[in-house]
Order: structure tokens, then C-alpha cells, then sequence
């Protein structure tokens, strides 16, 4: 092995030991020199390559080695004590691995891989051709990028604050700070070491909301699997029907079952499995939004200028009714630390642009990246979702369960369950024992108000006015262009008059190609209908809520109204495939804002979501 094989200055050290990232970009290139030629010189290297090399820890050849660092170089570099420490954790005979941190992620797994593996008793050769049986299709198409795999703390993005820009808000110093350190992962899901430093502090706040979705979608497995509360450092209590997770002395979660929940004829001397239904709510788009942020954070910073509408997606600006399914593979291996394994297009034709799996406790996810410029809008289908994963899901192997990422309806996740009544962590017992008293009562229930059946009578057809129509393209639009366009919603109010009985809608939207950067037409107009049975369906009051029977009527027929104003201008262009009656449908119907009176020219402006789930 010779000095010139590692370009980076910064090396990874892995044993069965100790893993350990250090960083010798302080020391000149000839100094740094010296250091590799006296790894090479103390003749514990047996195995080099470019970018890596194997050694065996030898104390006799390497007390020079180590003399030399600590006597000559340590005093006007003292980084190098790093390394100095790290020989000093092995014994005698101990293998370890030094990889530069530059090298192919091929080069820094295999590493790993084989000190973990040889330590068991497995073949080098072997685990280095599985390796490449599972995953050399995969590397030679794509850019691989690994996270977490190797335990090394690894921040990713601009290290120096002031030079530093959100990846979410594009803000920097001083508009933005960098105070709080930004988990690509939760930590509430185990994660310690996976960190971006370019997710400023206020929006490292906002998007801790939709990180939620996974703790929740994940709470048995958090509480069971041993990852500990951030806030208290304890086992996170779980609320489910029919039984409660809780920390016993131990800080170990232990499952209580409501003996009267289960079946009379279940034998429960007997192990078996149960359904753990929890009581907090979390959507599949949540969930999807929440892995791909985790992406984002992750990715090299000049990638993206290719994620503007990913980005506009998961901070809610940017919406799409028909996003990519994502993919789950439960009781996997599990791990304390989550992992992120990002896969990014290679060469021109490679695609999807960039895909990815994160492994999180015994779970896999599998997923493409929704709305990247590159991909124009072709990975959204099952079908091109599947084909496009197939690569990966098989490299990972299992058994792999499709999700609708695009479902926005609040569930209660579940799992089914292993339950061993002698397990030390199982209990069962009666309704009225003490532990199911302790069922979180803290959060209000929201009741659902009654209406009476909808029907639409006495809703007259909408009066549209004030319609402006601005094309933008000239070029000729096609109809492949059109089966993919992105329609973004400027406005969408409705001012709600119970004086007048009324509903009068003000919409504008922009339509434009899959990646929002060719602009194709933007189409506004005023819709105003009348209701004769206004407080039928509608309370304005002490509080205010609207049956979404009346609301979907409303916009069906306010859109078949201002569809044939919009063909006023679209007849015979290539853009008379357009019609309004695709633009809201029961996910982005979400993004209608309701404006009621208060008192005499004060509004209050409530959005849909915060009031319905349908």
C-alpha cells in the first residue's frame, strides 16, 4: 500500500472494537504522507487497495509506529491522537479496517461487513460476493449514498453556520439560526449519530410535526424494541384498544392485555398473536412525507437544485392528488440506530432520479421520491412504482406490503403481535386493574357534529364571474404533457354569508409541467351559489363546522360551472383536454379555506383539513 492511495484526509477506522471517523485535514499533504507510509512501513497492513486497507493489529510492529505519531507529529498536530487512540483500544492480533472517507459506499460496507462478519466466523470472500450479487446491479446504475450503518456520527452540509442555507426555507444567517442540531431521523426512533446542518432551527420545528406520523406509526414497535423517550429518557407509554404499553422498573416495556378484550375460547397458556390496535391517528401520507424529508436531509447539497417541488411538497405549498406508493417490510432484523440507504441516478436513461430505504427498528421502507424535475412525473403509477423499486426491493430481499401514499385519512395503525403469556413483558389481565386506568385522558375528544342526510335541494347553480384566463406557453402542449400536469392552487376560498344564505368561491390556479418550471396557464374566477338551507348544513356561531356532503357538491358544482367558462378559451388549442372537474378531488378538496364573518368586517379563516377527515 502506498502513500498515495488515499485522496481524503479524512479516514475511517472500523474494528469489532471501535468505529471511528478522523479527521487529519489539518496536516500537510507531506505529513499526512508520513502517516500512510508508516502504516505501510509497520507492516500491519496485509491487505491494500485505493481507498482502503486491512490491517492486524501487531503491538510489536506498531509500538514504532506509534512512538513516531506521539514523539514527532502529536505535538504540532494533536488530531493525530485520534488515531493513536484507536490503535490503542485493539489487542494484539485485532483486524481492522481503514477506509477513506471518499471512497465508494461499496468500499466503506464491505468493510464493515467483513470485520463484523469474519468476527463470526463468516468467509471475506463470501460476504464480499453476496455483497456484490445483492447490490452490484444497483451500484453500477446508481450513486449510492449510506447512512448510519457504521454507528459514525455523520453530519451532512455546510459545517460553518454563517455560510449555512435551509434546505427547507432557503433561508440563512441571521433571517434564520442553526441553534438547535437538526436529527435527519428522530431521535424518538433511535437515532443519535444521522444530523443535517442545514435544517434551520424554526423549520426543524415545523417539520417535527410531520416526523410524528412515523413515531406513531411505529409506537408499539419504539416502546417494545427499547428506544427510549427523548423528553424523560424513559419507555413511551402506548395507548392502544385493549391494552397499554407502560416501563416497568427497568425502563423495559412491558404490553398489558385486557383479558375481557380477547376471545372466550383463546387458550392464553399458550403463545399466540394479537392485534395491537393504538389509539393515536397517523396518515400514509404522512408517513411518506416524513421518510422522504428524512431524504432530503441526507442528499448531497448539490443535488437539490433537482427537489424544489419535493421540498414545496413536504412543506405544503406544493400539492399533488396521485403520488408514488411507497413500500414496508415488517419484522426485518432490527437495528437501535436507523439506517438510510439513498440511491441516486447514475448516468442519463437511469431511473428514477433518486430512490431510497430506510430501516428503522425491524422495518423497511421502500420508496421513489415524489416531484423531481428530472423524472417529469412518470414514477406515480403502482405499476411504475413497482418496476422502478423492483431492483432495490430484491437487493434488500423479504416480502414487501404496498402503502397508498397518497391517502390522507386518519387511520390507527396496528400491528399483529407475538404474545408469550410466560414472556417477562407480557401481562394479562383483567379490564379493571389499575394499569388501564391510566389511559391518556389529557387530549380533548373531538366529537363529530350531526347532520341531517344532505340532499341538494334548494342549492341553485353557481353565477361565475370575474374569469381571467392567462396562457403562458406558446409552444404546443401535449397530450402526455397534460396526463402529467401540476396544478397549483393560488386561491381557493369560500366566504360563507349566513345573512344571505350563501356560498361565493374565489379560485385561481396555475398549470404547469410535472416539475413546475414551465408555466402553462393560469385560469381564475368568482363562483357565488345560493343555499336555501344554509343552517341545515352549515354552524356559524359559538363554533363552526360544515357537513363535506355540502362541501363536495359545492365544488363539483361550482368546477362543471367554471369548466365550461374555461373551454371558452381552450376550444380547439391543444389544451382543450383540460377540464376543471380533475382539479379537486377528496385529497386536494383539502386545500379549500373557508371564510366566516365574526363581528362587523372581521373574518376568521379556517382550512378544510383542520375540520374534516373525508
Amino acid at each position: 500500500m502506498n502513500q498515495l492511495e488515499f485522496s481524503s484526509k479524512t479516514l475511517l477506522c472500523y474494528s469489532v472494537r471501535k468505529n471511528v471517523r478522523i479527521d487529519l485535514s489539518c496536516l500537510p499533504d507531506d505529513i499526512f504522507d508520513i502517516v500512510l507510509q508508516g502504516l505501510a512501513d509497520s507492516k500491519m497492513c496485509v491487505m491494500g487497495s485505493p481507498y482502503t486497507g486491512k490491517y492486524i493489529k501487531n503491538d510489536m510492529k506498531a509500538v514504532p509506529f506509534v512512538e513516531m505519531l506521539t514523539d514527532i507529529i502529536k505535538p504540532s498536530y494533536p488530531r493525530v491522537c485520534r488515531l493513536v487512540s484507536f490503535l490503542d483500544s485493539l489487542s494484539d492480533g485485532d483486524v481492522f479496517r481503514i477506509v477513506s472517507e471518499d471512497a465508494p459506499t461499496m468500499n466503506k460496507q464491505l468493510a464493515v461487513l467483513k470485520i463484523q462478519g469474519t468476527a463470526k466466523g463468516k468467509d471475506e470472500r463470501a460476504i464480499h460476493n453476496d455483497y456484490l450479487i445483492r447490490f452490484g446491479r444497483l451500484t453500477t446504475a446508481f450513486r449510492h449514498y449510506a447512512y448510519g450503518y457504521d454507528g459514525i456520527k455523520n453530519p451532512v452540509g455546510e459545517g460553518f453556520k454563517p455560510n449555512r442555507v435551509c434546505r427547507f426555507c432557503g433561508k440563512k444567517m441571521p433571517e434564520v439560526s442553526f441553534k438547535d442540531v437538526a436529527h435527519a431521523v428522530s431521535e424518538g426512533l433511535g437515532n443519535k449519530i444521522l444530523l443535517c446542518n442545514e435544517e434551520c432551527t424554526s423549520c426543524n420545528h415545523n417539520l417535527s410535526k410531520l416526523e410524528s406520523n412515523l413515531m406513531r406509526y411505529l409506537a408499539v414497535r419504539r416502546a417494545m424494541g427499547g428506544i427510549l423517550s427523548k423528553s424523560d429518557g424513559k419507555v413511551p407509554s402506548v395507548d392502544g384498544k385493549g391494552f397499554v404499553i407502560r416501563g416497568d422498573e427497568n425502563n423495559k416495556g412491558v404490553l398489558y392485555i385486557e383479558k375481557d378484550s380477547l376471545p372466550l375460547d383463546l387458550d392464553t397458556s399458550k403463545p399466540f398473536w394479537w392485534k395491537l390496535e393504538t389509539t393515536e391517528s397517523v396518515t400514509h401520507q404522512g408517513i411518506y412525507k416524513a421518510l422522504c424529508k428524512i431524504v432530503i436531509d441526507l442528499i448531497p447539497s448539490s443535488e437539490l437544485k433537482h427537489f424544489h417541488e419535493t421540498i414545496g411538497w413536504i412543506n405544503g405549498s406544493v400539492m399533488d392528488n396521485e403520488l408514488p406508493p411507497y413500500y414496508a417490510s415488517y419484522d426485518r432484523e432490527q437495528v437501535l440506530q436507523p439506517t438510510v440507504d439513498i440511491f441516486l441516478s447514475g448516468s442519463p436513461g437511469t431511473e428514477p432520479y433518486c430512490m431510497a430505504v430506510v430501516h428503522i427498528l425491524d422495518v423497511l421502507f421502500a420508496f421513489v421520491l415524489p416531484e423531481v424535475d428530472v423524472d417529469k412525473a412518470r414514477f406515480k403509477t403502482v405499476q411504475a412504482t413497482k418496476n422502478s423499486l423492483s431492483l432495490l426491493m430484491d437487493a434488500f430481499g423479504g416480502l414487501w406490503q404496498i402503502e397508498d401514499s397518497s391517502e390522507y385519512t386518519l387511520s390507527n395503525p396496528w400491528v399483529y403481535w407475538p404474545v408469550n403469556p410466560d414472556a417477562p413483558q407480557i401481562c394479562i389481565l383483567p379490564k379493571s386493574d389499575p394499569v388501564f386506568m391510566r389511559y391518556k385522558r389529557d387530549k380533548p375528544i373531538k366529537e363529530e357534529e350531526e347532520f341531517p342526510k344532505f340532499t341538494p335541494v334548494g342549492i341553485s347553480l353557481p353565477v361565475v364571474t370575474n374569469v381571467h384566463f392567462i396562457r403562458h406557453s406558446y409552444g404546443t402542449v401535449t397530450m402526455m404533457d397534460l396526463q402529467q400536469v401540476s396544478i397549483n392552487f393560488l386561491r381557493f376560498d369560500c366566504l360563507l354569508d349566513k345573512e344571505t344564505s350563501s356560498a361565493t368561491f374565489f379560485a385561481a390556479f396555475n398549470f404547469s409541467d410535472s416539475s413546475n418550471r414551465l408555466s402553462f396557464f393560469d385560469f381564475s374566477f368568482t363562483a357565488n351559489v345560493n343555499i336555501e338551507k344554509f343552517d341545515r348544513y352549515i354552524r356559524i356561531g359559538e363554533y363552526f363546522c360544515i357537513d363535506y356532503h355540502l362541501r363536495d357538491f359545492l365544488c363539483e358544482l361550482i368546477m362543471s360551472a367554471a369548466d365550461k367558462e374555461l373551454k371558452k378559451y381552450t376550444v380547439g388549442s391543444d389544451l382543450e383536454p383540460v377540464t376543471m372537474g380533475k382539479v379537486v378531488d377528496r385529497r386536494t378538496i383539502r386545500q379549500l379555506y373557508y371564510i366566516i364573518p365574526v363581528i362587523v368586517n372581521k373574518y376568521m379563516k379556517v382550512k378544510d383539513a383542520e375540520i374534516h377527515n373525508q
